[in-house]
């Protein structure tokens, strides 16, 4: 009895958080947002403006790194791209470098990095969607901790 008593308050919250919230700009272009129970307000997808993805070529920028996250900061933008790919070079660079690492063998702090790699079309990447690219690399050409002038303008550029 109690288990059917928990059970139907359970599907009674998850039917009555379940929320449906369109934004009055977005009802014009279709991008409506689905806001699920408990998670509502909590979280959003990156749900960009849509664009082409980007030419492979090399990025860099700041790699962070933890608990359900690993992206690239690349220089001169505010996003955040989900990084895939080239695992078996960053495993190389931790056991080089551990006084980088915390005590999940994850970098401590944001490294700098230099990479190969291709952008996706943006869309909703990664841990819950919440990145508006995957970055798909193919190498890591330079890891290592930050220094003064990263991602300063080049001459030329």
């Amino acid at each position: 009895m109690r288990t059917k008593l928990a059970l139907s308050l359970f599907v009674a919250i998850v039917s009555i958080g379940c929320v449906h919230r369109q934004r009055a700009s977005d009802s014009a272009s279709g991008n409506d947002q689905v806001l699920t129970g408990v998670l509502s307000g909590a979280w959003e997808p990156a749900n960009p403006t849509p664009a082409p993805a980007l030419p492979r070529g090399q990025y860099d920028g700041f790699y962070t790194e933890g608990f359900e996250t690993h992206f690239l900061a690349a220089c001169g933008s505010t996003e955040q791209w989900v990084v895939y790919g080239a695992e078996s070079q960053l495993q190389a660079f931790r056991a080089a470098n551990s006084a980088l690492l915390d005590s999940h063998g994850d970098f401590a702090n944001s490294v700098y990095a230099r990479v190969i790699g291709t952008p996706s079309a943006t869309g909703n990447y990664g841990h819950l969607g919440s990145y508006p690219r995957r970055l798909d690399v193919d190498e890591f050409v330079e890891v290592r901790e930050p220094r003064e002038g990263d991602c300063a303008p080049r001459p030329g550029a």
